[in-house]
């Protein structure tokens, strides 16, 4: 009877130490990989840190802001196509006297003007929150400003530099 109760005891045990092997992790992994491709997926883009962190659009926006803006939209566009993602870019217009906040839509990317008094980072911010309360969701920000990446990776968005995206988007084209 003690052997049959050590024999009990010991399976317990190895049950409850059971380590998964190579193959067990790998599955695992595909599994979680899985689960994360299926998450519906955002990108949200601090249009003006883009553009004057982009060489061609900060030439651009010297001689008009306007035309930057546009080309930015066009490039958002094309990459949006490419991936298929929710795409959002946030323009501010902290220091525009009597700017109310718009939203706008060009082709498959939805476009935001904020208010006067209230920054891109802020809007950004705001809205990461509201998509990240949803666990479904695979959110990036593209923005190169330090304080936004570490405010938008403790809501668990993914952060993307403007350099890197440049090079994603060149890629794409």
């Amino acid at each position: 009877r003690i052997q049959e109760y050590n024999d009990d005891t010991n399976q317990e045990n190895r049950d409850e130490e059971h380590i998964p092997d190579k193959y067990e992790l790998r599955n695992l992994e595909k599994s979680r990989k899985k689960a994360e491709k299926e998450k519906e997926s955002y990108m949200i883009v601090d249009g003006y840190n883009v553009i004057f962190n982009w060489k061609e659009l900060k030439e651009l926006s010297d001689v008009n802001l306007d035309s930057a803006r546009g080309k930015l939209i066009d490039i958002l566009s094309n990459y949006q196509g490419y991936t298929g993602c929710h795409m959002l870019v946030v323009f501010d217009a902290y220091r525009v006297k009597g700017q109310s906040a718009k939203q706008d839509k060009y082709q498959n990317v939805e476009i935001a003007y904020t208010a006067e008094n209230q920054t891109a980072d802020s809007y950004i911010e705001r809205v990461v929150h509201n998509i990240m309360s949803d666990e479904a969701k695979n959110v990036t920000v593209v923005t190169s400003d330090g304080w936004v990446q570490r405010i938008i990776s403790g809501e668990g968005a993914l952060r993307m530099s403007t350099h890197e995206f440049y090079d994603r988007c060149n890629e794409v084209r």
